[in-house]
């Protein structure tokens, strides 16, 4: 049986662990952010393009999908870092307003993808993604 000063002594090293796994995670620009303004629409274009030049299959299109639904929570975490920086200028503001405009393009494109993958072809998820890889100026 562990006693209390054990338990104490457990309990500080537990922490010590944890606050030194947090600052080794913080150290690198303090965000924890995966992506950037740039490499979000990259990582698009890493998804889709596969599918886009090949024949893409519902199971596919269900895993590019999850693929950009998991991007576009990532992205929404490091909108949150410039939305809460206290400094307002204008840099910051064009940040925000790229990343808010990024979270809009990954809701339309993941549901287009969904909705085919689904097997609704009303619209087809090809058609948006050319109109982004054309504002993003990206290479089919």
């Amino acid at each position: 049986m562990i006693n209390s000063i054990q338990q104490i002594a457990l309990c500080a090293g537990l922490l010590a662990v944890a606050f030194a796994g947090f600052a080794e995670e913080d150290a690198d620009d303090g965000s924890g952010c995966e992506h950037t303004v740039d490499s979000v629409p990259k990582s698009i274009q890493g998804i889709l393009n596969p599918l886009y030049t090949g024949s893409p299959t519902q199971d596919g299109l269900s895993e590019a999908s999850k693929q950009l639904e998991t991007l576009m929570s990532q992205a929404n975490f490091c909108r949150i870092f410039v939305v809460q920086d206290v400094e307002r200028n204008d840099a910051r503001n064009r940040d925000n307003m790229e990343w808010k405009s990024l979270n809009q393009w990954l809701i339309r494109l993941s549901n287009f993808v969904t909705l085919n993958a689904k097997g609704y072809e009303d619209r087809d998820w090809k058609e948006e993604y050319e109109l982004f890889v054309e504002v993003y100026e990206l290479e089919i």
